[in-house]
């Protein structure tokens, strides 16, 4: 479970870190690693099929169970844009991320805000009571502060709320930034718009891509100082995120990823194997 050997090393050289791996951005939290299969199948379904009861956005497709067939990810040349894609990059600066500090108030509410407040609907929780404990007003742009603060109010309540926010985040609602992770001819083209866009997709973590010919490493580091008690849980949301993504985008296929987790090993791993898999 720590984070050690080959694929730290790799990430650590690649993305210019240090040996205690900690960026200007912030300290290592977890990083995932994909490998090409030696099947060269569909990487993308195509526009508008869909799984027979999966619905992706807010409301996402149930991991896959481990061992299931994976198919290529990794293209040999990067698809061309689609049109939310091309927007995108004309509406945002190219090539630099957004700056923003942990009480700036960026996140509109319909974002991540509506998709925690929706959650805790479904576990019963009494949005009033919660969201006071947060100084929160539903409908209020949030800053990375805030929705750190609603994350922590509901961790207590809900044991597993990573796991399902996660499941549930990507590719989301969040204005172009969703589209283009929706018109993403593979799974590189959108963790490339992921690593791109995270003010908007991955506000408390900043997603770091490492590609080769034959391997995927996707870092995950820190973006707003989150206090050491959540760390795990905004790990576990933004891995069981891009797992999910990457099913749907794959056709419902579950693809060989494996995990480090820089913390402690936890006593119980079933969820971590119920949502990520066995490869920990």
């Amino acid at each position: 479970m720590p984070l050690r050997g080959g694929p730290f090393r790799r990430a650590a050289a690649e993305c210019g870190l240090g040996a205690a791996g900690r960026p200007a951005g912030g300290a290592v939290r977890a990083c995932a690693s994909l490998r090409r299969r030696a099947h060269p199948g569909a990487a993308r379904r195509p526009h508008g099929q869909r799984d027979a009861g999966s619905r992706r956005g807010r409301r996402g497709a149930t991991a896959a169970p481990a061992g299931a067939a994976a198919v290529s990810a990794l293209p040999s040349a990067a698809p061309e844009p689609d049109d939310a894609l091309a927007a995108l990059r004309q509406a945002l600066p190219t090539g630099a991320a957004t700056a923003y500090g942990a009480d700036h108030a960026f996140i509109p509410w319909a974002y991540q805000g509506a998709l925690l407040a929706e959650f805790a609907r479904s576990r019963g929780i009494d949005p009033a009571e919660w969201l006071g404990r947060c100084g929160v007003v539903p409908g209020q742009a949030l800053s990375a502060r805030q929705l750190l603060s609603m994350l922590a109010a509901l961790q207590p309540l809900a044991g597993d709320v990573g796991f399902v926010v996660g499941q549930l985040s990507l590719p989301g609602h969040y204005g172009l930034a969703s589209q283009a992770l929706q018109q993403a001819g593979d799974l590189r083209q959108a963790l490339r718009v992921l690593c791109d866009w995270p003010a908007r997709l991955s506000p408390l973590l900043t997603p770091r891509l490492v590609e080769s010919a034959d391997e995927l490493l996707l870092v995950w580091t820190e973006a707003c100082g989150a206090p050491p008690s959540l760390q795990p849980l905004l790990v576990d949301m933004q891995m069981s995120a891009v797992v999910a993504m990457a099913q749907w985008l794959g056709g419902g296929r579950s693809l060989p990823w494996r995990f480090s987790f820089n913390r402690t090993r936890p006593r119980e791993l079933s969820r971590h194997a119920a949502y990520l898999g066995p490869a920990l």
